[in-house]
């Protein structure tokens, strides 16, 4: 009687491990995810957002709250929706960097176009940044600004070189007010290639959106004798890492005073 007993415990332990082994939560935050046709997604724990470019709307987002039961991705328009209606898709993880969605409800297979502006998909294809690196990319200069907003956002201008030569004027809110120039570490500079490696700069398209709220970010990076010019106060999901880095870079750097005050124009503004 007690190895009867004892076998269905066994039994049943291993029955209760079964589902925890086969099957696992698909997780898709903290990515940027790169489709087929220059559509963009981006996910932290809650909200799921969608980029997509083009020339006639330079960069349009989708953004919805979103969960996910094991491989169900399930898409509402509000976090308080109680309506029950959800966009649904199936996800699958290629390893962790190649991933599709297939819409299994009439709401999801709708916001395939929403997503993409190309008509309704039957399934959405992603990889993640990381498979597309620009190697062959000749740095010649970053040009930055930003401007205040409602708050305390800093008033800015800098200008990186391939030199590592680097200017700085410090507005409102900014690490330092006033002038000052110098050099960038090797380190610093590494890491700027790095992120615009990632930056697809060959391919990306920004709205001019502008709003009294929000600082207005002005971008110039020259690289391959080719000028990308972009001025918004939403910088695309491929251009977020250089944002933060050149808005963080003068806190980070040793500054000096310049006997000199200079300007920093952006050169495709001149041409």
């Amino acid at each position: 009687m007690r190895k009867i007993v004892f076998l269905r415990i066994v039994v049943l332990a291993f029955i209760s491990v079964i589902p925890a082994v086969g099957i696992s939560q698909v997780s898709i935050a903290n990515k940027l995810w790169v489709g087929e046709n220059n559509e963009y997604i981006k996910a932290d724990s809650t909200i799921i957002r969608f980029e997509t470019f083009s020339k006639k709307f330079g960069n349009t987002r989708v953004a919805r709250f979103y969960s996910i039961n094991t491989d169900t991705l399930k898409l509402v328009d509000s976090n308080n929706d109680e309506s029950g209606l959800t966009s649904n898709f199936l996800v699958k993880l290629n390893g962790k960097s190649q991933m599709t969605m297939t819409p299994i409800n009439s709401g999801a297979k709708q916001l395939t176009n929403l997503i993409t502006l190309d008509g309704v998909k039957e399934k959405l294809s992603y990889k993640e940044i990381h498979h597309f690196p620009f190697d062959s990319l000749k740095f010649e200069k970053v040009i930055f600004n930003a401007t205040e907003c409602y708050g305390r956002c800093p008033a800015m201008s800098l200008e990186i070189k391939s030199d590592e030569n680097f200017r700085f004027i410090g507005g409102k809110y900014s690490a330092r007010n006033g002038h000052y120039s110098g050099t960038i570490s090797s380190d610093q500079y590494n890491q700027l290639l790095e992120i615009l490696r990632y930056a697809q700069l060959d391919l990306v398209e920004c709205s001019s959106n502008q709003n009294i709220d929000l600082p207005t970010y002005t971008l110039e990076v020259q690289y391959n004798g080719r000028i990308r010019y972009f001025k918004t106060c939403v910088l695309p999901f491929v251009l977020d890492d250089l944002g933060e880095f050149l808005l963080t870079l003068p806190g980070r750097l040793n500054l000096i005073d310049s006997p000199n005050k200079f300007e920093i124009k952006f050169d495709s503004v001149l041409k």
